[in-house]
């Protein structure tokens, strides 16, 4: 292909500026790519295939009242020296009516705090009424790359100048830390480049060899990267893809740069023709860097047939190796074949280095004694690989700035709330039966107080306790109290009752009545025994000889009797008229006798219902003290009143057939705990609702905990599959070229004890300078690609070189060992200056796959020799000797 033709060289330049300039064209924004809220946060088959996810994603979008496709951010205020007095609340309310009237603009859906939810009071603001949040319920503006632009706006429009102001929330924390680390990435893809070009000018002593590995290993790297952000739909895709795809090319791609400069640079004072020199030196390396790549992308490729979307993402550094051997083996031989002897401007000549004696002199060592180099193996290294644990915690958004308000926000609530008050767990429950009635309600509540009582948790917040705490009047035992108060003051009434009763028992005295009686009986017998007085009858039987003395006074008499007569007609009648009422007193007595009785039936019948009544409060109250006073109980009418209907608008659906539960923890999700603390919380929640109306109803949960348990639990097992897949591909690949099975197997022995001793000892390192004691579970996909990449370009050539091998084994792990152990130095100079570069990120994660990378490169190549030449010499010596 490189037979002194210009076309050739040409169309190979041409091929690549078409490739790089499709890619530039295809390139999709790797900001807006990675940090795109939407995809990567809100839509659950991007974290991982949870059902729970997913789930309570499609229960939310049907919540109604236009917060179906939200999400909560709050606005967290601070008053450093104490509490938040009352003129600066009524500062922060007319902020909230301020943000009310331009809620539109910033695709604000709702906005809660404490005048829009008094039962809440106690979700808003904390205990020591320093912290205040207002909670927003925010659409598409709060999403991707412009979250954070987003938030600093608010920022603006709730600013109180007494007060310290944040904004945040679990999406805005992702995207800050997502942000971040492209950022940095971005930042450290040109010092890293800068520094891979500057080792290769430091190891051939030329400007032109640096220029010819920056130009490949640029092209390479947009052209991966335009290639993974096309396929994101199939292999996945996040902040630290570019990180990984950067670290492969100037680690991998610069030790294959390097390999093949030296194969044809160590040619070119052989060949007047520099294509002959290209030739020749290709045919010593070309099939090693064509098989490395090879292995490397189906192995790495393979990874798309995992389900598990964050360990698929290893597929895209299979093309990532695909591109990179394709570049490196048409590139730089066509430059090299261009330029000639020129490349090695301006000294126009390589000394290669002299003979290094590492893996000699290990080599020799094993071989003398086997035993006492497996003994330095397991001396060095294997106590640290044996005291390796899994540190890796599975938070998402660790790598944020610590002056960034969403970092400050959250780190204020969890201060003066509670440290898992920014990372509450969400709880949906959907039921064919509305959340407006005693039935379904009462379940909720049940359920609300089953997790409160749960190791770890610091409150929960449901329809029934709006603020974490019941409401008594919703209760059977204050409604208990109500009866009984009721009780009582009846009883009291009926007690005056009986006494009043009594005492006009005492005055409808029949005996008193029987005297009246008399009276009148008396008085009427007198009328009959009044006669008339007729004096002139008398008068006129008077003798003659008077009748002239008295005759005057007869007639004065006579008018006397007269008057006389008529006023005995008048007593007459009134006599009559007292008859008549001894008559009515005589049915009177017989109608008293009847109301006597009634009044002692009646006093009879309270006391025995004073009786009763006095039985039920004894029950009453005893009900009172048992267990079954703490049932939740609401009646028609208390639904119906204002507060509980707020309830109702703030934890149910437009439909009120969904409800939400909102639990918080008393930690922050650690990986520790989280795992099995969701486990324990979605097994109390299942048990609780059976046998109740609700046993039927549809569960899901959310949340960052439930995110990264789903997360933890999906990453170990795929990850698992992934190594045990990769492994295989390449221990398959390596026995297919040396037509060996236990050397590879050695080979790979050697490459774990070291990955483990050098995860172990960077773990040691960074917990002595940092306090830092856990990796982030992302930084394995950088690590291990790029490990397992040096690894491979080193362990093909020794399989080739077995498979080709004419002499005894151990003749050649002495030559083999000493030719291939030329370059250790020189590889290791490589692996330890270009990670370096993740240095100038500042940040803790990439300081850390810095260090495993180097550390585990050097272990490794200290381990390989000595253990592969021990196991290699007992696998020819044992079988022949004497047992």
């Amino acid at each position: 292909m490189f037979k002194s033709t210009k076309p050739n060289r040409l169309i190979i330049i041409i091929f690549w500026l078409i490739l790089i300039f499709i890619a530039i064209v295809k390139l999709p924004s790797i900001s807006n790519l990675t940090t795109d809220l939407n995809e990567q946060l809100r839509e659950p088959s991007q974290i991982s295939q949870s059902e729970q996810l997913i789930n309570s994603n499609r229960l939310q979008r049907g919540w109604g009242r236009r917060l179906g496709h939200t999400t909560t951010a709050d606005v967290v205020y601070n008053e450093r020296n104490g509490k938040i007095t009352d003129h600066q609340q009524k500062q922060i309310d007319q902020r909230v009516r301020h943000l009310q009237k331009h809620a539109s603009e910033y695709g604000i859906q709702k906005i809660t705090d404490l005048n829009t939810d008094r039962n809440g009071s106690d979700e808003l603001k904390s205990h020591d009424n320093s912290t205040e949040l207002i909670q927003l319920s925010v659409g598409n503006p709060n999403q991707g790359a412009n979250a954070n632009i987003w938030a600093n706006e608010i920022k603006g429009q709730m600013y109180v100048p007494t007060l310290r102001s944040s904004v945040t929330s679990p999406q805005l924390l992702k995207a800050a830390s997502v942000h971040h680390t492209v950022h940095l990435t971005a930042m450290i893809t040109v010092i890293g480049l800068v520094l891979s070009s500057m080792t290769i000018g430091f190891i051939f002593k030329s400007l032109i060899v640096p220029i010819i590995s920056l130009i490949t290993l640029l092209i390479t790297d947009l052209i991966s990267l335009s290639l993974a952000g096309n396929l994101a739909k199939w292999t996945g895709f996040n902040e630290f893809t570019p990180l990984a795809i950067l670290l492969v090319i100037i680690t991998v791609g610069t030790i294959m740069t390097y390999l093949i400069c030296q194969a044809i640079i160590n040619e070119l004072p052989n060949h007047r023709d520099a294509n002959n020199a290209v030739q020749q030196g290709l045919r010593y390396i070309k099939r090693p860097i064509e098989l490395s790549g090879l292995i490397l992308t189906v192995a790495f490729g393979a990874a798309i047939m995992i389900p598990e979307a964050n360990v698929r993402l290893s597929a895209n550094l299979g093309i990532t190796f695909a591109v990179l051997t394709l570049a490196e083996i048409t590139l730089i031989p066509t430059f090299i074949a261009w330029l000639g002897s020129d490349i090695l401007w301006p000294s126009h000549h390589y000394n290669q280095p002299n003979g290094h004696k590492l893996w000699n002199r290990l080599t020799r060592l094993s071989l003398w004694q086997p035993l006492i180099g497996i003994i330095a193996v397991i001396y060095f290294i294997v106590p640290f690989a044996y005291s390796y644990r899994n540190n890796f915690n599975y938070q998402q958004s660790n790598n944020v700035p610590t002056n960034n308000q969403a970092y400050k926000g959250s780190n204020e609530l969890n201060a003066h709330f509670t440290a898992g008050k920014s990372t509450p767990v969400t709880i949906y429950l959907r039921s064919p039966q509305k959340f407006n009635r005693e039935p379904t309600l009462r379940p909720v509540d049940d359920l609300t107080n089953k997790l409160q009582s749960m190791p770890g948790v610091n409150a929960v917040y449901s329809v029934t306790q709006p603020s974490g705490m019941p409401i008594n009047k919703y209760y059977v035992n204050h409604q208990l109290n109500v009866i009984n108060s009721n009780l009582n003051q009846n009883q009291n009434k009926l007690y005056r009752a009986d006494k009043s009763l009594g005492r006009n028992h005492k005055k409808l005295s029949h005996h008193q009545l029987q005297k009246i009686r008399n009276g009148l009986n008396k008085l009427s017998n007198v009328r009959g025994q009044i006669p008339r007085i007729n004096l002139n009858n008398q008068l006129n039987s008077a003798t003659g000889k008077q009748k002239a003395t008295i005759n005057s006074q007869l007639s004065s008499y006579n008018s006397q009797l007269q008057d006389l007569n008529s006023k005995l007609d008048q007593l007459d009648t009134e006599l009559g008229n007292i008859n008549t009422i001894n008559n009515d007193v005589k049915t009177y007595q017989h109608q008293i006798k009847a109301v006597n009785k009634q009044i002692s039936s009646t006093q009879s019948q309270i006391k025995k219902v004073n009786g009763q009544l006095n039985d039920i409060y004894g029950y009453l109250s005893s009900l009172q003290r048992s267990s079954a006073s703490h049932q939740y109980f609401i009646t028609p009418g208390q639904i119906e009143d204002t507060d509980f209907q707020q309830s109702l608008i703030n934890f149910t659906s437009q439909d009120e057939r969904i409800t939400k539960l909102q639990v918080i923890f008393d930690q922050a999700p650690s990986t520790r705990y989280n795992q099995s603390r969701i486990r324990h919380l979605i097994s109390e929640t299942h048990t609780t609702l059976q046998g109740t109306p609700l046993s039927h109803a549809k569960v899901a949960f959310s949340g960052v905990p439930v995110e990264q348990a789903t997360i933890h639990k999906n990453a170990k097992l795929g990850l698992f599959i992934s190594l045990v897949i990769i492994t295989s591909i390449v221990l398959l690949g390596l026995s297919l070229i040396s037509r060996s099975i236990f050397n590879p197997l050695f080979w790979l022995i050697s490459f774990g004890i070291s990955s483990l001793a050098g995860f172990q000892i960077t773990e040691l390192i960074v917990r002595y300078t940092t306090n830092q004691a856990q990796f982030n579970w992302q930084i394995l996909l950088p690590v291990m690609t790029t490990l397992i990449g040096v690894a491979i370009i080193e362990l093909v050539p020794l399989s080739l070189s077995y498979r080709h091998r004419s002499v005894d084994l151990t003749e050649w792990l002495h030559e083999t060992f000493t030719s291939l152990g030329q370059n250790v130095t020189t590889i290791l100079i490589i692996v330890t200056l270009t990670p370096l570069s993740l240095f100038f990120g500042m940040s803790y994660q990439f300081a850390q796959i810095s260090l495993i990378v180097i550390i585990t490169t050097i272990i490794f190549n200290w381990t390989l020799p000595l253990l592969a030449s021990a196991l290699g010499k007992y696998l020819k010596t044992l079988p022949h000797s004497r047992i």
